[in-house]
């Protein structure tokens, strides 16, 4: 529950940059105990570009105050729970910006001067601005530059976001299903062989769907010798699950105590069963919406 508030405010790398600026917080030269050659050093390298120490303590030390303000101090082994969650999203950061530059979103110079504006607006005076600017070591260009990537990147999940699902297409991604499979193989790899096989799997379909077991057939016929033994059993799948699609596709369809017709996969052909079906909560389906 706790990661998916983090994710729900977790910030854009740039985001984290200008705001942390706007709050007069931007981490300059604390090091968190490390030497201060550490700083420098490369955690993670995306696409030839390094992500430094320095970097990932930066957005560290946002998420700790982050999560102190939802749920208290960090304890136990936390620190190092909320310590990789910044690194993957130091990550996922860095590959949106160059998303949205490859897309090349226009950001026009007064989408940028309204941005600057209200960061302005957040001090006393000018001169408290350009205290600040000065001992962030930014430029005023810099800072804009940045103002820029963050307006692109904002653009860019405005457009996602408006990729249209309907709740159940939602939901239905969302399902898990536990299904069990036999496999029957061709005996060769040519059209006929492969007919022959599909032949075999509707005729022990056909017995299965008229209450033969289906763990006895499974250990019987099945060529997959792994989940044979488990009463043909592979487990809890989702869409994320590295199954091949014709499988993945065919076991989300099943409702428990479903068969599928014959599936054809590079493997050969397979009868799958659903055993469970796990629906998100109203809870879950909310947070990931």
């Amino acid at each position: 529950m706790f990661f998916a508030t983090l994710r729900r405010h977790m910030r854009w790398i740039i985001v984290v940059v200008v705001v942390a600026f706007v709050a007069g917080t931007l981490y300059v030269g604390i090091n968190f105990g490390q030497q201060a050659t550490e700083a420098a050093a490369p955690v993670a390298e995306i696409n030839g570009r390094a992500i430094s120490y320095s970097e990932l303590q930066q957005v560290y030390f946002n998420n700790l105050q982050l999560y102190s303000q939802y749920f208290g101090p960090v304890r136990g082994t936390m620190a190092e729970e909320l310590r990789y969650l910044s690194l993957s999203s130091l990550i996922d950061s860095y590959l949106t910006l160059e998303a949205a530059r490859a897309a090349n979103l226009p950001v026009t110079n007064s989408e940028i001067d309204a941005t600057l504006a209200d960061i302005k607006a957040s001090f006393a005076d000018e001169a408290a601005y350009r205290q600040a600017l000065a001992s962030s070591g930014l430029t005023e260009a810099r800072l804009r530059e940045l103002i820029r990537d963050d307006v692109m990147v904002r653009k860019l999940r405005e457009q996602v976001r408006r990729a249209e699902f309907t709740d159940d297409e939602i939901r239905t991604a969302m399902a898990e299903v536990r299904v069990r499979h036999i496999l029957i193989e061709p005996d060769a790899d040519d059209e006929a062989a492969w007919e022959a096989a599909r032949s075999r799997a509707e005729a022990l379909r056909a017995e299965l769907v008229n209450g033969a077991s289906f763990e006895e057939y499974a250990a019987a016929h099945s060529a997959d010798l792994a989940s044979a033994i488990a009463g043909g059993d592979v487990g809890w799948v989702s869409i994320s699950t590295p199954f091949v699609e014709p499988f993945k596709e065919a076991a989300l369809a099943l409702q428990p105590g479903e068969i599928s017709e014959p599936v054809r996969s590079v493997y050969g052909w397979h009868i799958i069963q659903a055993t469970e079906r796990r629906e998100p909560t109203d809870e879950e389906f909310a947070e990931r919406r």
